[in-house]
């Protein structure tokens, strides 16, 4: 019980609490680093006091990397723009939270009780999500909320936890024929739809295609052309005036793409941001607003529209260097590529996805609600494998029926 409410609070820590307006930048802060001294608190003791065998884990090298170019980074920071080293720590403290990744390896939680956990966190982001959409314009979660295309675009923490909900609910439908899925699948769709977001609602859409394609239980093409059709056409019609905003906006841009703000931005910060060549390789660490450095990149923001976090993993490649990059894009591809554990073989979709984003919108190697999320799924990934290659006992981590398990 108290490794899981210890990885409760870990992960309400890395979504800032879902950004709830009453609780307060301060409650929010307090929380981040009362979630990362468990983290290291915990792996702390494990490694004093526990003699059972670690979970072996196939990214460890990956991890180690993005952790050292974290560390490099901050040299960076200080000797290409003079920020002190302290203050470096304090703001990239998101990265911190990849040690989540070695903490959950010590503890062992059994793999569908992480499942089940995801299950609610989606649940309650998809909540929270509708709640704030039907009141605004009151405000309850305190972030980036734009009424426009059509919508009311809600940019809170969380829809890591939806989107792995929405794959895990269409592989289960195609194993259980259980109908309950396929509803958690449109709930989380037309959260996905409200956002008003091209990249992620495209990239639902693709993803959603290939798995269709691909998955052994459906034999015949026709169906998955009917299945498809059945089900985007009355989601159109559902949300027509969202869909029509969104391509106009994406006609608007193609006109002209090399004036795309996004598209400066990125070729702005490889080539004429970088002070040095060794800066490419360590790095320019992260920023605080407040100093010098800081000062620069708020320029660029508030004078061309130049936003780090709308880059992805450019953004990241500028602040954490080479190694960093690397590491990141060495974990997509091989859990992309390799051969996955049966009860978690949909996970592969999610990592497409993230590829997919990763060169627009926040990185998802540097937020600390994806970052944790991303630490879960690779357990998963790990756990279920230990568990499909032994034959131990339930309260080792003893395979169950996943599928009916949420």
């Amino acid at each position: 019980m108290v490794r899981k409410l210890a990885v409760i609070f870990v992960i309400l820590a890395s979504l800032s609490f879902f950004n709830l307006k009453f609780l307060g930048n301060a409650v929010v802060d307090i929380g981040q680093i009362l979630g990362l001294g468990i983290i290291i608190g915990l792996i702390l003791i494990h490694l004093a006091y526990d003699q059972r065998k670690k979970l072996v884990s196939g990214f460890n090298i990956e991890i180690s990397l993005v952790l050292l170019s974290v560390i490099l980074s901050m040299f960076g920071a200080y000797m290409f723009h003079n920020q002190s080293f302290g203050t470096t720590a304090l703001f990239q403290r998101a990265t911190y939270f990849f040690l989540f990744f070695y903490f959950l390896y010590f503890i062992r939680i059994h793999p569908d009780d992480i499942l089940k956990l995801m299950f609610w966190f989606s649940i309650v982001y998809a909540f929270l999500y509708l709640l704030q959409f039907i009141l605004y314009p009151t405000i309850i979660i305190d972030c980036r909320i734009v009424a426009e295309r059509g919508t009311v675009r809600i940019f809170m923490p969380g829809s890591g936890y939806a989107f792995f909900i929405y794959f895990f609910a269409l592989a289960s439908y195609f194993k259980t024929k259980n109908f309950k899925y396929i509803l958690l699948c449109i709930l989380m769709l037309g959260i996905f739809v409200l956002s008003g977001t091209r990249q992620l609602l495209g990239s639902v859409v693709f993803i959603t295609f290939l798995f269709l394609i691909f998955t052994k239980q459906i034999k015949s093409k026709a169906t998955i052309i009917l299945l498809i059709s059945a089900s985007l056409i009355p989601l159109y019609f559902v949300f027509q005036e969202v869909f029509v905003s969104l391509f106009q906006v994406s006609l608007d841009q193609s006109v002209d793409s090399q004036n795309d703000v996004r598209v400066r931005a990125a070729k702005f910060f490889i080539i004429d941001f970088f002070p040095n060549p060794f800066s490419y390789i360590i790095g320019n660490g992260a920023y605080s607003p407040a100093s010098d450095y800081g000062r620069q990149i708020v320029f660029y923001q508030d004078n061309f529209g130049y936003y780090l976090a709308d880059i992805g993993m450019i953004g990241e490649y500028s602040m954490y260097g080479l190694l960093f990059v690397l590491a990141e894009l060495t974990i997509l591809l091989k859990v992309i590529f390799m051969k996955l554990p049966e009860p978690i073989k949909f996970i592969r979709y999610l990592f497409i996805a993230q590829l997919m984003l990763s060169f627009t919108g926040g990185g998802g190697f540097s937020l600390s609600q994806n970052v944790v999320a991303i630490c879960l799924w690779l357990y998963l990934i790990d756990a279920y494998k230990a568990i499909e290659t032994t034959n131990i006992s339930k309260t080792d981590a003893k395979i169950s029926n996943t599928y009916s398990s949420i």
